[in-house]
């Protein structure tokens, strides 16, 4: 059962998730300029201009706002509950502030701090977050994303699905309605023991070069210790200030095994505070980490 049992006696945050840290041989720092529009709504829709880089330079040029265009994620399609309806409180769980919203997380994994990818009026927003396996074995865990009102009453319910080789940390998605005005309150709730699953390969990621196109994209060089090939992969970009996730990218991509290869992806302000926070830039020194995730085998 999912719960709106939220108290506002026990908001606080998670422990800060520390990013793994870059590969030694990254050959351009990027940083991230903010472009504002003239509505209150920043994500997809008003996009990040990325920062294009040089070898001990870097300069920026601001572009206009572009909308993802990857392919749809693996996790189900998002689809509003038909009937809205009040459900019964459960016992409170912590709360995380998180642009205006209260967000609860219920889960045996560990997730780290939310953020929000706020989109544009009529587009899906996203909740994102570390998650760390903690088991011995691959592991196949199920989310709900709850959306409700001031009342408790349900707004939107989305299923993420995720799977995750043994300790690996990745990038958890969720989805939003396309309306945010009414949503009070956020719940992540595990629904159910994950399913071990068999450990589809071995191995892990991390950048040699980063550069951005003046734009909302990120061309990706990426260093592959996975001992087999992983196709159709989902590769995440991570940028982080201070601990706090502010940037997120995403492709799917075929990894190779033992080899460099790169990618070109969308990326997109994810923060914790308003995204106005960013209007002036983000800082030229964030930490850019790169996270995968395979499909279950």
């Amino acid at each position: 059962m999912v719960a709106s049992g939220f108290s506002d006696s026990d908001v606080g945050r998670g422990d800060p998730v520390a990013p793994r840290p870059p590969g030694s041989g990254i050959v351009a720092l990027l940083a991230v300029l903010v472009l504002l529009l003239a509505t209150t709504t920043i994500g997809f829709g008003a996009a990040v201009a990325w920062l294009t880089t040089t070898a001990g330079a870097a300069a920026g040029q601001t572009m206009p706002p572009t909308a993802p265009s990857e392919p749809a994620p693996r996790t189900s399609s998002p689809t509003a509950t038909p009937t809205p309806t009040p459900t019964p409180d459960l016992p409170p769980v912590p709360l995380q502030r998180v642009q205006g919203f209260d967000v609860g997380v219920v889960s045996a994994f560990e997730l780290g701090d939310v953020v929000i990818a706020r989109a544009e009026p009529g587009e899906i927003s996203l909740v994102h977050a570390l998650i760390t396996n903690p088991l011995d074995t691959a592991a196949s865990p199920t989310f709900d994303v709850t959306s409700y009102d001031a009342d408790g009453r349900i707004i939107t319910r989305h299923v993420s699905v995720l799977y995750l080789l043994p300790h690996q940390q990745t990038l958890f998605r969720g989805f939003l309605p396309r309306d945010l005005t009414q949503v009070d309150r956020i719940l992540i709730e595990q629904t159910g023991p994950a399913s071990e699953e068999p450990t589809a390969t071995g191995g892990d990621l991390s950048i040699t070069a980063l550069e951005g196109d003046g734009g909302s994209r990120a061309t990706v060089t990426i260093a592959s210790t996975l001992d087999t090939e992983a196709k159709l992969a989902d590769v995440y970009l991570v940028g982080s200030v201070d601990g706090e996730i502010v940037v997120v990218g995403n492709t799917v991509a075929d990894i190779p095994a033992g080899q460099t290869f790169t990618v070109d992806m969308t990326v997109y302000l994810a923060t914790r505070d308003d995204p106005k926070k960013y209007a002036e830039g983000v800082p030229a020194d964030a930490d850019y980490n790169v996270f995968f995730e395979l499909v279950d085998p």
